[in-house]
């Protein structure tokens, strides 16, 4: 069974985002107390050993009709997932025992928030993973909190979930261990995340070379929100 977890989180911490459709700004972040940061010119550094990285967050508002006609291709991006060996293995990955179209379009809007994560020096491609997963704190903090302003779902990144230490419960048949955290992606879904990051959020997309990481990494995550009252 892979159900959809419920959404307790009603209310929560404010994220200052324009109501304004495709509005888009540097964002700065509320660091944690294991982390040093220095704000300049609307973005924040972080400085972590053994690597520092500095985040720049763009975000856009759409209507899910005009998403979903213009950037979901459900039947081709369902076969990369196939290839992935989360696949059926993780809550937050397909197939999912919802009818997805289904359930997005009981909204009416979605915000999409591009994170460009730009290292301050070179790595290697090596440790893109190890950089995201440093980076994700942050990042799940602004989207829940995100999700708890709009009153929404939120679809997270893509990737591996990073709230179980172990294999995840899915594997066992088991209930999802992290209900309130775990969500799926937004190309879980169906959506192409480079139309997504370069048309709506200005962010092109880029890819490591010769070994090395690119100038910045791309993750995009969004809430489906605005759901119509019932009469």
């Amino acid at each position: 069974m892979n159900s959809l977890p419920n959404n307790p989180i009603k209310t929560g911490e404010q994220y200052g985002a324009s109501q304004n459709p495709y509005w888009n700004k540097n964002t700065n972040f509320v660091s944690e107390k294991s982390v040093t940061c220095n704000t300049k010119n609307g973005q924040m550094e972080i400085n972590r050993d053994p690597y520092r990285f500095k985040f720049d967050a763009q975000v856009a508002d759409i209507s899910v009709k005009d998403y979903i006609a213009g950037y979901r291709n459900a039947d081709s991006f369902i076969v990369y997932c196939q290839q992935c060996a989360n696949y059926g293995h993780r809550y937050g990955c397909p197939p999912f025992d919802y009818d997805v179209m289904q359930f997005i379009s009981q909204y009416r809007k979605l915000r999409v928030m591009g994170f460009k994560l730009v290292p301050t020096k070179q790595l290697p491609l090596s440790m893109a993973n190890e950089v995201i997963v440093a980076a994700l704190p942050e990042m799940n903090d602004k989207l829940f909190a995100l999700e708890r302003e709009l009153d929404g779902f939120a679809c997270g990144f893509v990737g591996k979930c990073s709230f179980c230490n172990g294999p995840c419960a899915r594997i066992e048949a088991k209930p999802c261990r992290h209900p309130d955290k775990v969500r799926p992606s937004l190309e879980a879904f169906g959506f192409d995340m480079m139309k997504t990051s370069e048309n709506l959020l200005g962010i092109t997309m880029k890819w490591g070379q010769n070994g090395l990481l690119p100038e910045y990494l791309t993750l995009v995550c969004g809430v489906f929100y605005d759901k119509p009252s019932k009469a």
